[in-house]
């Protein structure tokens, strides 16, 4: 079997040497060359490049005295005439070219040529006599006269009147741009990235079309074997680098067939753009030999290289990396846990933590479409499984204007591509959930896919929750479904349909009410959902200009409850649409326009305490000893945004990246603009430093500016500024080291009041983020092994009105992790994971009072956030053992987290009067099995 391993699509024909320095510059296009030298002509020709010296119809004829005739001699040295000098308006004066029509040679001339022609210009400045002088083929002469006769001149003035005068002219006819071609360059390897020399590879023509030039840097490979034109009999032999490289092909789609290993016949399409090469590396695998992770290798997604990365940072794990990463099951969303800035979430939380920002202040999209969460309950699984997704992209700051409405990172996962004739599935059952996936074709242009999963963790999860969790049965479910179809109705298009969605819920049951809290009684009911059904067009508009349009809606439901003390209703129906044009103006210009527009009808009812921030807020006092409210209300939300960002490739080694996004918060009625800058320079062959600056806008979160619940409709956007800078260097093609300093800086932030002022909440808060970051990755291409390292060094910080500098809840000073595999001859692959946190900030209690009306004691508690907890850290070892059947791929795995049995503090429990405390630790050992058959 076979299994696409990397792909680097439309690469400029550069020396490997130069795309280094070159971020995304591309060869200037030939129609492009042609135009600039046409108007260079006319220029030249307008301002006297083929200016004769016109005379009286008295004057010699200069036909018949070449010598005294400067516009023959002119002509004679390929027409380089200077220009008229300034003389008196009633001297001589000659003609002026004003119209001269393109020169088109009969069918079958060689070309180039020219021929000089002898003109009579008239009075008047139209052409009364044209004869040929000399050509250099006769063939020409006449289609030359054609031409001549069609000239339009201001005519030749002598003492202030038209005069007739006679000149020679040449007519050039050059040679036709040679026809549109690119190259597909292929290796293929076994599974120890060894080159396999000597297989045939044959290459058939599919279809052909105009194909937008591309943004890629260039790493063609040597040249191994030439190729005929012919499309309809290509075949080339792999040397013993495993090339093969077929030359001078037409733009379009074509299709490679070659056989595997086993001997079965495997065929793949790729396209060929002009001017370009397209690489395409293939992986043959032998059913005993094979050593891949598992089976995931049958839906290793393909990886197009793209223009380098709008924002500072952009840092990009592909699914085949993601999912090997222990403590993850597999996961491949959950990979991104590795990368630098992403903290630790609070315990079954399942938020995304960015930079130690709140998680409301940061966004996930998924590919360009806004989704409410990424993760199920607890934060164990991903709402989206591995063979679903092709990338994950993960934006810490200065993020492009593409994205919006968010202050804190951006979080996107690109769906795998559906290719046209693959065809397969998966079935895997963990000891948490079980899922199922199947793609294929279902018409020549038509490919679909659908997936499902379902947990049973009710059934285990009184066993992994700690002691003093919760006091009776818990029973969490979840699930999630992905459907998709991928239709190409033209060589120009593709429409993708999407529908998605995901359900959680959990219910505890108290058969006693808490010490504490006796609102703590009856039941807790968790539950959220979202459905999303999504159309996505893009479209080839001509050579330089593709739009993509998107349209979005669902539902979000979420429903809170805790017995009688507190309800919560929210239902929305979310509606998305986004507008992008990508222009390439000029081979170093690309323009990226768009409108993205969110609307947001909701419904909200509300039953329980006031409403109050937060963050910085303790657990407090007890809901039974607080005021009770209830409110219901329902809106429409609409926010548009207009954005456009110029990449513009100063240098082969500076790129420049402006852009401006303009927002209208329709809650809170209000608009905001925010520019921002990117700049990149390469220098030497292997190092990049990177910095930007922008400005960043987020509205408040909906209660806080309902009026109904105690908000503040007046409510500003949050504002803040980002700046960073980096460096980052190839040490070998298999070993990249990144290190990045980042300042953000936050004001109007929306915090709360202090207790029995109204409204509940202001823009009176600031803030401030920096630190740095160290990004280090072992990636070779052979996958057999894999390193990653990542650490973080932060301090998140807020003032709430001028009350001084505090932690914000999650600041993180210190976040390490440690990641790595190997993959032995068995085909067994061993990997793990270590992770080092610094504890979170935590409010101490210092004390308690009585309170005699309700009954209970209430805390008595120290400055917000002034202690912590102890470190976290954990280990987390995953073993794999994958085998290879006729027509399956069978992966058994071993995913063990806190392999060492950790007890990490992650909160502290009191007693009802909380004169006495211990430790609440997190979740012990936790072992996973699990097994996927790939077929």
């Amino acid at each position: 079997m076979v299994g696409l391993w990397s792909r680097a699509r439309m690469r400029p024909r550069r020396p490997r040497a130069e795309s280094s320095r070159a971020l995304f510059s591309r060869p200037v296009p030939a129609s492009v060359v042609r135009t600039l030298e046409l108007v260079g002509l006319v220029w030249l020709v307008a301002a006297g490049a083929q200016s004769v010296h016109a005379q009286d119809n008295d004057a010699a004829d200069p036909a018949a005295d070449p010598a005294a005739d400067p516009a023959a001699d002119g002509a004679e040295d390929g027409a380089k005439a200077e220009a008229p000098p300034e003389v008196d308006p009633d001297a001589p004066t000659p003609p002026r070219l004003l119209e001269a029509p393109e020169a088109v040679a009969p069918e079958g001339v060689p070309l180039p040529g020219e021929v000089i022609v002898v003109l009579t210009v008239g009075e008047d400045g139209s052409v009364r006599e044209a004869t040929v002088r000399e050509s250099s083929d006769a063939q020409l002469e006449d289609a030359a006269l054609t031409v001549a006769r069609a000239l339009r001149f201001a005519p030749a003035r002598s003492g202030g009147e038209a005069r007739a005068a006679r000149l020679a002219y040449r007519v050039d006819f050059a040679a036709p741009p040679p026809p549109p071609e690119g190259e597909l360059a292929f290796q293929l390897i076994d599974d120890d990235g060894v080159p396999l020399a000597g297989r045939e590879l044959a290459l058939k023509q599919l279809s052909a079309f105009e194909v937008p030039d591309g943004d890629t840097e260039s790493s063609a490979a040597p040249t191994s074997s030439a190729a005929t034109r012919d499309p309809a009999a290509l075949s080339a032999a792999t040397d013993a680098q495993g090339q093969a490289r077929f030359a001078g092909l037409a733009p379009g789609r074509y299709e490679v067939t070659f056989t595997d290993l086993t001997g079965e016949t495997r065929s793949y399409t790729e396209e060929v753009r002009d001017g370009e090469v397209t690489e395409a590396r293939y992986r043959l695998v032998l059913p005993e030999a094979a050593e891949a992770a598992g089976a995931e290798a049958r839906f290793e997604g393909t990886a197009e290289v793209e223009a380098p990365p709008r924002e500072v940072t952009r840092r990009t794990l592909e699914a085949r990396e993601l999912n090997r990463i222990a403590g993850t099951r597999g996961d491949a969303v959950r990979g991104i846990e590795v990368l630098p800035g992403v903290g630790r979430p609070p315990f079954l939380s399942g938020d995304i933590i960015i930079r130690g920002a709140s998680p409301q202040d940061s966004e996930i999209f998924l590919d360009g479409s806004p989704v409410p969460r990424l993760y199920h309950f607890g934060g164990f699984v991903s709402v989206f499984p591995s063979p679903f997704v092709g990338k994950v992209d993960f934006y810490p700051g200065n993020f492009s204007v593409r994205y919006g409405r968010r202050v804190g990172g951006v979080v996107e996962v690109t769906p795998s591509k559906l290719e046209p004739k693959r065809t397969g599935g998966y079935l895997d059952a963990s000891l948490f959930d079980a899922s199922f996936m199947f793609e294929g074709p279902i018409a020549e242009n038509v490919s679909v896919s659908a997936a499902a999963r379902r947990s049973y963790v009710d059934a285990v999860f009184e066993a992994i929750v700690p002691d003093g969790a919760v006091t009776t049965t818990a029973a969490p479910v979840y699930w999630d479904y992905q459907t998709r179809a991928r239709w190409t109705p033209s060589s120009r298009d593709e429409v993708t349909f999407l529908a998605y969605g995901s359900s959680d819920r959990l219910r505890l049951l108290f058969s006693e009410a808490s010490d504490q809290d006796p609102s703590f009684r009856g039941n807790l009911r968790f539950e959220t959902q979202f459905h999303r059904g999504e159309v996505r067009w893009r479209r080839k508009v001509n050579a330089t200009t593709t739009h993509k349009l998107l349209l979005a809606g669902g539902t979000d439901n979420l429903r809170l409850g805790l017995g009688p003390a507190l309800n919560f209703d929210l239902n929305t129906v979310p509606l998305a649409g986004r507008s992008e044009w990508v222009t390439q103006l000029h081979s170093r210009l690309t323009l990226n326009s768009g409108l993205d527009v969110q609307a947001v009808p909701f419904s909200i009812a509300y039953a329980g305490s006031p409403n109050q921030a937060g963050e910085g807020n303790p657990f407090g006092t007890p809901l039974s000893a607080q005021d009770r409210v209830e409110a219901q209300e329902s809106g429409f939300i609409v926010s548009p945004a207009i954005y456009t960002e110029a990449l513009y490739q100063a240098t082969d080694a500076l790129a420049l990246i402006g852009g401006v996004r303009a927002d209208y918060f329709g809650q809170i009625r209000r608009a905001a603009v925010d520019p921002r800058l990117v700049a990149r320079y390469a220098f030497l062959p292997t190092w990049l430093v990177k910095g930007g600056v922008g400005l960043f806008s987020q509205p408040p979160q909906p209660q806080e500016a309902a009026a109904s619940v105690d908000g503040n409709p007046d409510l500003r956007p949050t504002r803040s500024i980002h700046v960073s800078t980096g460096l980052e260097k190839e040490i070998t093609p298999d070993l990249r080291v990144g290190v990045e300093g980042f300042y953000k800086q936050l004001f109007d932030r929306v915090v709360g009041a202090p207790p029995g002022d109204t409204p509940a909440f202001t823009n009176d808060g600031i803030g401030r983020i920096y630190g740095a970051e160290l990004d280090v990755r072992l990636l070779p291409s052979s996958g057999r092994y894999y390193g990653l390292l990542s650490y973080t060094l932060m301090r998140s910080e807020r003032n709430d009105r001028g009350e001084g500098w505090r932690p914000f809840d999650f600041d993180q000073s210190h976040i390490l992790n440690v990641a790595g595999g190997y993959r032995f001859k068995n085909n067994i692959e061993l990997g793990g994971r270590f992770i080092y946190v610094a504890g979170n900030p935590t409010t101490p209690v210092l004390g308690s009072l009585f309170d005699s009306a309700s009954g209970l004691y209430l805390p008595i508690f120290g400055p917000v956030n002034s202690a912590r907890n102890p470190a976290f850290h954990r280990l987390d070892v995953r073993l794999a053992k994958v085998w290879y059947l006729d027509r399956q791929i069978v992966t058994v795995y071993l995913d063990v987290q806190n392999a060492y049995n950790r007890r990490n503090q992650e909160d502290v429990s009191y007693s009802f009067d909380f004169s006495e405390s211990e430790p609440l630790a997190g979740l012990p050992i936790l072992p996973s099995i699990g097994a996927r058959v790939a077929f």
